[in-house]
């Protein structure tokens, strides 16, 4: 056998081997990737000091809470002090919220105002009733028989006042409501009737400040 068919074989040999062992090879490997070794201690420290790791839970906005405005006036304004009043009793500390007034402690008598008597003049009047005279009765003297009808209290009426004229001949009265009451007294002491006619009669003027006034005589 010579060299060039040895040598001939041996490629044959060689080319039948390569083509066996491409149709012998496995079919591709299914399982799944190998996963990176476990990093050492040093590598999972520094894994977890880094910042790309949120160190708190991430709030969503159904959680979150409702934020409200704050009158800021209105809080310092409740907020401030208030001096106590330096007229007013107050409470040691603690009892601030009881203080106590003189009005609270203290009940003064309500005083009744007992009304003043007015006295009602006596006229006096001559025989012919041409003339009258008009004079105060003794405030401490008790009126008893026909002149009591003087004696009794005329209507309350505020700022009323009876005079009598220097010359004594009239009765003057800033109220109208006494000055008729006054007359019908005056006529049932006269014993005015249905025959015997009054001898007294009523004016009404304006005096000089203004004050409207009325005179009986």
């Amino acid at each position: 056998m010579t060299n060039t068919t040895i040598i001939n074989d041996i490629n044959q040999t060689t080319h039948n081997r390569t083509m066996a062992t491409t149709s012998l090879s496995s079919p591709p490997d299914s399982s799944p990737p190998l996963l990176p070794p476990i990093s050492s201690s040093d590598d999972y420290e520094s894994l977890s000091d880094s910042s790309s790791i949120p160190s708190s839970p991430v709030e969503t906005p159904t959680h979150r809470p409702l934020a409200y405005p704050v009158d800021i006036e209105e809080s310092s304004d409740n907020d401030a002090d208030v001096e106590p009043d330096a007229g007013s009793p107050t409470l040691p500390p603690g009892l601030g919220g009881y203080r106590a007034s003189v009005g609270d402690t203290e009940q003064v008598p309500e005083e009744i105002e007992t009304p003043i008597r007015t006295l009602v003049p006596i006229p006096t009047v001559s025989p012919a009733a041409d003339s009258i005279s008009f004079a105060f009765p003794d405030s401490s003297a008790a009126v008893a028989g026909e002149l009591s009808v003087l004696s009794r209290p005329l209507p309350q009426e505020a700022g009323a006042d009876i005079v009598i004229a220097p010359d004594s001949s009239y009765v003057e009265t800033s109220s109208g409501l006494w000055a008729m009451e006054l007359k019908r007294r005056y006529d049932t002491l006269y014993g005015v009737n249905v025959t015997v006619r009054s001898p007294y009669a009523i004016t009404a003027f304006v005096g000089q400040h203004g004050q409207k006034r009325y005179r009986i005589g």
